[in-house]
């Protein structure tokens, strides 16, 4: 009797005891949901309040919604901000007369090179060079008498007692509408040297470009003129200096005529610069030598000296051409742009 109590009693107690582990288990998981349950509702909040951000109210305590703090109503904003922001935009787009009506437009494609300057499809210096070719035409067929003696006297300026030369107003135009030409020629010349072997871009546009280099060219024939009229009124007569003036704006007048077939060329025929260089060149002191000559024919045959013509063309003719060209390397290596 007293072993089956025992093991009743012992019985009891196992399943009190089974009893209470499995109370504490369901204890246990209840807690771990109601821990999850309470964070998945913080994490919510949190999501909510980056959603619905917090505005602070300048205006007196909501009547309607009891004593509730701000932050629980998250869609109040302030009538008087909106008020204000209405009020930019009506002043904003008051005087647009396409409020509203604009329209966004993409472009299809990918951007290309641009097509890089060529005085061939220019209208401008087109022109210009038409004018220049029906002008040389025009003056040599109603100046072809005087270009003819003009050009015995460069050679044969000495013979012949009085060198004066007189010119009618018709001669003396076609001479300087032919110097302006020749300074737009060599303006145009040295715009291709410029093009090839210094730069392609510059700061300015080629019109301004071409305009500087032609009125450095002016001025350099100007300076030169000057400079020679000075020096041949202090050691020559007036008869003298009047004949070589008209020598040297002759010459002038007729490098332009000789340079404008080689600016048509390298314009609209892409001629080399290398052969362009070749014949420039020779041009030049094709009429270096013939004014070499003249000078000595008119100022230093008669005395017989003979080594002053190399000082006096080398002070008068060389260096102002060194310093012509040098001007002009600074000025294209001053316009050009730098990458």
């Amino acid at each position: 009797m007293e072993v089956r109590d025992s093991v009743h009693v012992k019985t009891t107690i196992s399943e009190r005891i089974g009893t209470e582990t499995r109370t504490t288990e369901q204890q246990m998981s209840a807690n771990e949901a109601f821990e999850e349950t309470q964070a998945a509702v913080e994490q919510r909040e949190k999501q909510y309040k980056k959603r619905h951000k917090t505005t602070v109210d300048s205006l007196s305590a909501d009547s309607l919604s009891g004593n509730l703090p701000l932050q629980f109503k998250p869609n109040v904003q302030d009538t008087v901000s909106q008020k204000q922001q209405v009020a930019k935009l009506k002043a904003l787009f008051a005087n647009d007369s396409l409020s509203g009506t604009n329209m966004q437009s993409y472009k299809i494609g990918v951007a290309g090179d641009p097509i890089p300057y060529s005085l061939a499809s220019d209208n401008l210096v087109t022109g210009l060079l038409i004018g220049c070719f029906i002008l040389v035409i025009l003056s040599v067929a109603q100046s072809q008498r005087f270009i003819v003696k003009q050009t015995k006297n460069l050679f044969f300026a000495s013979f012949g007692g009085d060198m004066s030369i007189t010119e009618t107003a018709g001669e003396l135009r076609f001479q300087l509408l032919m110097s302006i030409q020749t300074c737009l020629l060599l303006s145009l010349l040295f715009f291709f040297y410029t093009n090839t072997y210094i730069a392609k871009t510059f700061i300015l546009e080629q019109y301004q470009i071409i305009g500087i280099f032609a009125g450095v060219f002016s001025l350099y024939f100007c300076m030169k003129g000057i400079l020679y009229q000075l020096v041949n009124n202090v050691f020559f007569d007036k008869y003298q200096t009047a004949t070589w003036l008209q020598s040297f704006l002759f010459i002038i007048a007729i490098e332009g005529i000789l340079l404008l077939p080689i600016v048509l060329l390298c314009s609209y025929f892409h001629l080399s610069m290398h052969s362009t260089f070749i014949y420039t060149g020779f041009v030049l002191l094709f009429f270096k030598f013939i004014s070499f000559y003249n000078s000595y024919l008119i100022f230093f045959r008669q005395k017989g000296a003979f080594l002053q013509i190399f000082l006096y063309f080398c002070t008068l003719e060389i260096i102002p051409l060194a310093t012509l060209w040098g001007i002009l390397q600074m000025i294209s290596n001053y316009l050009k742009i730098n990458f």
